[in-house]
């Protein structure tokens, strides 16, 4: 069972659901960056960002994408 949710970080939404099946919440990456950076097109930066390998492999394995409704 899967519930959707919006949470707001600095009045931008951040879409988020619950996977009841691994007992966790799931947040779009996509919109914390959106939130936190003033990039135009926070896909791209995170896509760029994955590249550059700026973050630890260990933290990169452990994102998993989800198609999130907006």
């Amino acid at each position: 069972m899967r519930r959707r949710a919006v949470s707001y970080l600095g009045g931008q939404h951040i879409r988020c659901i619950w996977v009841k099946e691994k007992d966790s919440w799931f947040y779009s990456v996509v919109d914390f960056i959106k939130a936190l950076s003033v990039s135009s097109d926070p896909g791209r930066y995170w896509a760029d960002f994955k590249r550059r390998k700026k973050i630890p492999d260990e933290l990169l394995a452990s994102c998993e994408e989800l198609k999130l409704e907006g």
